[in-house]
């Protein structure tokens, strides 16, 4: 037995006092594990807002966002990545289908969310993705209920911080006369769904919200002087 509500200390007898003494300072370094992890230094921290210490970058939610993760809480909570390591292997030590570690990493990200709400990388790049992929709100409700992401709600702030970036970017190598590059757009388009208050209660499939989205791409062994306009219609003449 490893009893955790008893002090170990009132119990008498030699062996579940032991027992029970090991249970609860594990239990114990978990906690301080976690508390350290989550905190403002534990790096975990991502603002939805775009301002403050800690705000949304684009490089958050990058290729590299599961495994800078993994290697945060490998170096914090070493116990319990351990521990929980155990548990996903079980007697398979050579998991294809299902990589202990990645288990392992998004489960100990969900824990750390549920404790600090603002302890939510990982929570925001699945959020994220989620929201790429049009998922239903109603199932996006369900993560954040469950802890495997934030809300709807702090994951659109997110993106709009992460949009109004990419913006000034944009215009800051718009405003490069050393760079050269073209925009690609494409219209997007949306159904309006009976959630949307504005448009009353029944889906209106020939109503859509359109809007229009835009990608840069940045153009390398261009010779700038070969865009000047006014230097082309010269030679033209």
């Amino acid at each position: 037995m490893f009893p955790l509500t008893t002090d170990y200390r009132t119990i008498s007898a030699v062996r579940p006092a032991l027992s029970s003494f090991a249970a609860q300072k594990i239990q114990q370094k978990f906690v301080h594990e976690a508390k350290n992890t989550t905190g403002p230094l534990g790096g975990l921290h991502v603002m939805s807002k775009n301002k403050g210490l800690g705000k949304g970058e684009w490089e958050d939610v990058g290729a590299i966002t599961v495994h800078q993760v993994k290697e945060l809480l490998q170096k914090h909570q070493p116990l319990s990545f351990a521990m929980l390591s155990a548990i996903a292997t079980g007697r398979n030590p050579h998991t294809a289908r299902r990589p202990p570690e990645l288990v392992v990493t998004h489960s100990l990200s969900s824990l750390n969310f549920s404790q600090n709400n603002e302890a939510r990388l990982l929570p925001l790049a699945r959020g994220i993705l989620s929201f790429a992929h049009s998922v239903p709100v109603d199932i996006m409700a369900y993560s954040c209920r469950v802890a495997e992401m934030p809300a709807y709600c702090t994951i659109l702030d997110l993106v709009k911080g992460l949009g109004a970036q990419e913006s000034t970017k944009l215009l800051e190598l718009g405003r490069d006369t050393m760079k050269a590059g073209f925009l690609q757009f494409d219209n997007v388009q949306n159904y309006m769904r009976q959630w949307d208050h504005r448009i009353g209660r029944t889906n209106h499939l020939n109503k859509l919200n359109i809007g229009l989205a835009a990608t840069y791409c940045e153009l390398d062994g261009i010779d700038i002087a070969s865009l000047d306009l006014e230097k082309n219609r010269k030679c033209a003449l």
